[in-house]
Parts: structure tokens; C-alpha cells; sequence
């Protein structure tokens, strides 16, 4: 749906894998999508739930499934002013895998059958990796508290450093890992190192992290 998206479908996809950008959520677009790729199944992610695209899916015959499924408490409070309508367009999800017990609850609220849903956890924290892809990107990271300031936007990396440098006047071990939510920010955000060393974790050796798919740097002077 985003360039950055589309952008790490072509860094990620082997060659010769089909990816496309979403499908305008009108009857016509999904329907001629849906038409040529014919996919076997649906797979939805966190709360992309366009009702044309569920409806459509349901009567092509392709189960969909819900994957890190969310709902928050601002976000169920507009969905249940019109729960009959999404109580409806939910109906083609076979079975939601919620994020959390809370999600899930919210989700049952609206009408949604308890057996159509589990709390599943999320995807974003549970997923296993090798030692090589956790190890810490610089040996001094281990031996203290580690603050991880993820999904940063602009502006928000001078307050993290402002409060990382008091902090470690009460703390002189920690270390701060910083992960930008855009990618195109790298090289923006590790550039503001002012006074601290830092170090790229996709380009520090061995850290197992293309550097096209995600990026860690850490202030540890």
C-alpha cells in the first residue's frame, strides 16, 4: 500500500514472486484482482480490513485469515457504532489471530463467534531467531540495561537522546537502541550521533540484519 512497502517487496521477494500494491476498495478493482490471481487463501494483517476486498474474497471461494489482529480502544468504540454493518462484513473471516486477550475481547464484542478467534500474541515480539540475529551489535551492550526507542518518527529522536543522556548519569551502563519506523530514515537518524558514538547494527559484522530490511544503531558512549 506505502512505497517503503512495495519498495521491500522487490529487497525481500525472491525474483519471480508476484507482489502488487492493494486493490482500491470498490467492487470493480477487487473483483478484477481477485479474477486473475485467484489466490487460494487471504491473509490480513493487524486491522486491514477493507469490506470489499473481505466480501469478495468470501465469495471467490478464498478462506482469509486475520494474522496480529488489533483492535484498540479508540478504534472499537467507532467500530461499534456501526457493529451490525462490521458484524456483516467480518462474517467472511474463517478466523482471527489476535494480538492480545484485550483484542480479541473487543473483537467478541462486536459480535464476532468466540470460536472465529484466538489471542495468539503478536507477531512483531514472538518470532524465533538465530544467535546471530539477536546478538548485540556491540560487545559493551551486554553488560547493562538496554532502552529500545522503536517506531520513531521525526523529532522524537532528540527527545529519546535528551533523556538517554540524564539517564545515564543514573544509570552510566545503559545503552539505547534506536529502530526508526521508516526505512528511508536511517541514515537520516544515524547521523545525529552528536556527541555519542554509535554503531549500525545492520552494518556491524555479523549482525545477521540485511540492511535493506530493518536497521538498530545504538548510542553506548
Amino acid at each position: 500500500m506505502t512505497e517503503t512497502g512495495y519498495a521491500l517487496c522487490r529487497d525481500v521477494y525472491p525474483a519471480g514472486a508476484t507482489f502488487f500494491r492493494v486493490p482500491f476498495d470498490l467492487p470493480g478493482p477487487v473483483e478484477r484482482a481477485l479474477g486473475h490471481f485467484q489466490p487460494r487463501a487471504l491473509v490480513l494483517v493487524e486491522t486491514e480490513w477493507w469490506p470489499n476486498l473481505l466480501t469478495h474474497a468470501g465469495r471467490a471461494g478464498a478462506p482469509v485469515f486475520v494474522i496480529n489482529g488489533r483492535i484498540s480502544e479508540r478504534s472499537f468504540r467507532r467500530y461499534r457504532i456501526l457493529a451490525p454493518y462490521w458484524r456483516a462484513v467480518l462474517r467472511s473471516v474463517q478466523f482471527f489471530y489476535m494480538r492480545s486477550g484485550a483484542d480479541a475481547e473487543r473483537l467478541i464484542a462486536l459480535g464476532v463467534e468466540s470460536e472465529r478467534v484466538a489471542a495468539s500474541g503478536t507477531l512483531k515480539i514472538g518470532i524465533t531467531t538465530n544467535a546471530a540475529s539477536t546478538a548485540a551489535p556491540h560487545a559493551a551492550s551486554t553488560d547493562g540495561p538496554i532502552w529500545i526507542a522503536g517506531c520513531t518518527r521525526p523529532g522524537e529522536e532528540e527527545i529519546v537522546l535528551a533523556a538517554f543522556g540524564q539517564l545515564r548519569g543514573e544509570f552510566p551502563n545503559l545503552r539505547l537502541w534506536v529502530a526508526p519506523r521508516h526505512p528511508e530514515r536511517f541514515d537520516e537518524v544515524a547521523a545525529r550521533r552528536r556527541q555519542s558514538s554509535a554503531l549500525r547494527r545492520s552494518q556491524s559484522s555479523g549482525a545477521g540484519i540485511d540492511g535493506s530490511i530493518g536497521d538498530i544503531w545504538t548510542a553506548h558512549e
